[in-house]
């Protein structure tokens, strides 16, 4: 465990230096504004494309440093914030550090995960790979959403496998809560998440896990232990936007009128209902499903994007396909 302690220590050092060589990044200003709102106005209204948790671990620093949101757009106030006292680099420094805990996360769980199913040296030669991995490095040393989503998938993933060994409470809980921790990193992870989870189940199943209790026990433990971390993890994720409750007209996003015209037709009694329905029923974290309507009508757009050494015009099916915004 020493050695993987070194590593870790190695990265971070790496990963600090290069905070006052690159200056910030196109998505950084508004992901620090976002975040300062959440922190300086009790409030999430900015732009609900991302959830708030990493946005708040970049903003923590700079918060704490004096730094308030005077600008309602995301793009100027987190230039603003940034530019602060004229202290650029220290303001940027601080806000990427906010996000150096989620890489520490993440090795702790390549370390414990390895360490579990091959042994300490198999897990120190993980933690060695990993922290060599130039996109880890890269996206642990800027204040985006990328390296929470990463740390906590992974993490809420290593929870799901501990889980399906005992579903007590205690481990129930672990999962809701990181379970509710990557669904407020990135929306990716509504995806990604039970994706990887169906894989997991299956590959139980194959190889006959659970086989040592009766199966009228083990379905009545496993439906009380996923009601439990289902409702823990929808309280987590709400306690994220701050309880917060609403319509999802009321919170300033124009009405989906072209996607209610797509699901129940052009009927006038049923699109009343409807549109009714839409601006008069409050839901809690408005935002979170805004931010979802978001990212699905963003990555619809046909932007130019590059992977694996070409620029490509339009949609891929291996790169930004939704939920991945």
């Amino acid at each position: 465990m020493g050695i993987a302690v070194l590593l870790l220590g190695i990265a971070c050092i790496r990963i600090v230096a290069t905070y006052p060589i690159f200056s910030q990044t196109f998505d950084e200003s508004a992901h620090i504004a976002a975040g300062m709102e959440w922190l300086d106005r009790s409030t999430y209204t900015l732009e609900p494309l991302h959830p708030p948790l990493a946005r708040i671990a970049a903003a923590i620093g700079p918060f704490l440093a004096g730094c308030r949101l005077r600008f309602d757009d995301p793009r100027n106030g987190g230039n603003d914030i940034l530019y602060a006292d004229g202290k650029y680099r220290q303001n940027l420094s601080l806000a990427r550090l906010g996000e150096l805990p989620f890489f520490m996360l993440a090795v702790c769980i390549v370390w414990a995960w390895s360490r579990r199913f091959f042994g300490e040296a198999v897990a120190v030669v993980s933690v060695l790979a990993f922290t060599m991995l130039p996109p880890i490095l890269g996206h642990a040393g800027l204040a985006t959403t990328d390296m929470a989503a990463a740390a906590t998938c992974v993490a809420a993933l290593y929870a799901f496998v501990r889980w399906l060994d005992q579903g007590n409470v205690t481990r129930s809980l672990i999962l809701a809560l990181a379970v509710a921790l990557a669904v407020l990193s990135k929306f990716n992870s509504l995806l990604f998440l039970p994706t990887c989870a169906l894989t997991l189940l299956a590959w139980r199943w194959w190889h006959g896990k659970d086989a040592a209790n009766p199966a009228h026990v083990r379905r009545m433990r496993r439906v009380l232990a996923v009601g439990l971390t289902a409702l823990a993890a929808c309280l987590l994720t709400w306690a994220g936007y701050r309880f917060s409750t609403g319509s999802l007209a009321k919170n300033g996003a124009p009405l989906p009128h072209p996607a209610m015209d797509a699901h129940v037709g052009r009927s006038r009694q049923l699109f009343n209902l409807t549109y009714s329905a839409v601006v008069s029923i409050p839901l809690p974290a408005p935002q979170f499903f805004l931010g979802v309507i978001a990212a699905k009508g963003r990555s619809s757009i046909d932007e130019g994007g590059y992977a694996l050494g070409r620029i490509h015009y339009g949609r891929c099916w291996y790169f930004f396909s939704w939920p991945w915004p």
